[in-house]
Formats: structure tokens, C-alpha cells, sequence
């Protein structure tokens, strides 16, 4: 059986995951992570970065490789290498592809997936779920680092919060370069979607770090 080597991004952006629909071939219609053949003399990340500058007209930056999908198609076998990707220069423009969705962590089954990109779907979630300590936090837990905080004499942003209730966002100042995570200010973010702590130039910090390090401040 003839075997196809492919490249496959799996691009993250506020823990949401980029997906397109395919628009022409047998899997028309079919959802998949964007990506293409690797031709002679590419290396698998110069293909992927090639591949997706003339699908999407985007520069990706390559943050880690995270998996190798191997599935036999009724008339051919794919090889897929997977990379975790982030969007360094421009935005989505669709060029082969019929849509694409951002899609959140609860989303992640709600496309009709390929037959090859399924099996890896379950592992990108999981890994997403780690990342983010993904759940529905409950609001008051906001509230509490908030007034944690203040008590400590942070200064904390008053919340903005949407007409629906489901989300709501405190800016905390200063706080990052005394606990040793760079020189700018963060969020507390809280939706239904997800949890977040991210910095005010969107590089993103996992809860659990964030409270673990917040905590030595505190009892000092």
C-alpha cells in the first residue's frame, strides 16, 4: 500500500483549537487539522510552514512536536506528523478550505472530523485540559484570588464582566515581575468556556503555576 507523508498544525490560540473544512477531494466537507504533503527535500516542519502560508496566507511558528498518526485509508496508508503551532504574522484567510472554526475544548467533538485526525482529537483535548485546568470554575473562586490579592496590596483592575454573566475579567498589576514571570501586568479570566491567567501581551500562563507562584508571594 502506498504510503502519503503529511504534516498537521495543531494551532492553539487562547486554548482554542484551529480547524478547517475540507473543500474538494473524497473527504469534502470533512474537518481536519490544516496541513499538507511533505515533498522531496523538505524537512516535515519546512513542509508544515510552506503548507500553511499557501493554505491560510499565515506565518506559524513550530512550538513542539507532539505526535506521528498512522492510518490505513481504503487505498492508501497516511503518515501524519503532528506539530503544536502558534500564529506568529497574520490572520486566517481561508484559500483550498470551504470554513474553519476556532473550536473551545467543549467544542473539540462537535465537527465532523477525518477519519485520521479523529484519533488524535481525544489526545489534543487531554493535553489542552492540562494545560488549562479546563472546567467550569465557579465565578466565586474569581472573586476570592481578587480580594486575595487586594487584601495583599496588589493593585487589581476593576472586572469586566458581559451583559450574559458568562464571563469576567480582573487586570492585575504588577504582579508578574515580583513573582518572577516577566515584566508586564496579567488577567484573571474566568468564562464558562474556560479558565485563564495570561499576561497583557497574550503569552499564557497555566493556572496552577500562576496560584503556586502567587502563593510563596503572599506568605512572605
Amino acid at each position: 500500500m502506498n504510503t502519503i507523508n503529511v504534516v498537521a498544525t495543531i494551532i492553539i490560540d487562547h486554548y482554542k483549537l484551529f480547524t478547517t473544512q475540507r473543500g474538494y477531494g473524497d473527504f469534502k466537507d470533512g474537518w481536519e487539522l490544516p496541513g499538507g504533503k511533505v515533498n522531496k527535500g523538505e524537512t516535515p516542519e519546512e513542509a508544515l510552514i510552506r503548507e500553511i502560508q499557501e493554505e491560510l496566507n499565515v506565518k506559524v511558528e513550530i512550538t513542539s512536536y507532539f505526535k506521528t498518526i498512522e492510518y490505513d485509508y481504503p487505498t492508501f496508508h497516511l503518515s501524519m506528523r503532528c506539530y503544536w503551532c502558534r500564529i506568529v504574522e497574520g490572520s486566517p484567510t481561508l484559500i483550498e478550505a470551504e470554513d474553519s472554526k476556532w473550536l473551545v475544548i467543549e467544542q473539540i467533538d462537535s465537527v465532523n472530523w477525518l477519519p485520521a485526525d479523529r484519533t488524535i482529537i481525544e489526545d489534543i483535548r487531554s493535553e489542552l485540559i492540562k494545560q488549562t485546568q479546563c472546567g467550569y470554575t465557579p465565578r466565586e473562586q474569581t472573586y476570592e484570588i481578587c480580594k486575595i490579592l487586594t487584601d495583599h496590596g496588589y493593585d487589581v483592575g476593576p472586572g469586566l464582566e458581559e451583559e450574559d454573566g458568562n464571563r469576567l475579567e480582573y487586570e492585575v498589576l504588577g504582579i508578574l515581575e515580583e513573582i518572577g514571570m516577566g515584566k508586564y501586568d496579567c488577567s484573571l479570566y474566568f468564562s464558562e468556556e474556560n479558565y485563564n491567567v495570561y499576561t497583557c501581551d497574550y503569552q499564557r500562563i497555566t493556572y496552577l503555576d500562576f496560584l503556586s507562584k502567587l502563593k510563596e508571594v503572599v506568605q512572605h
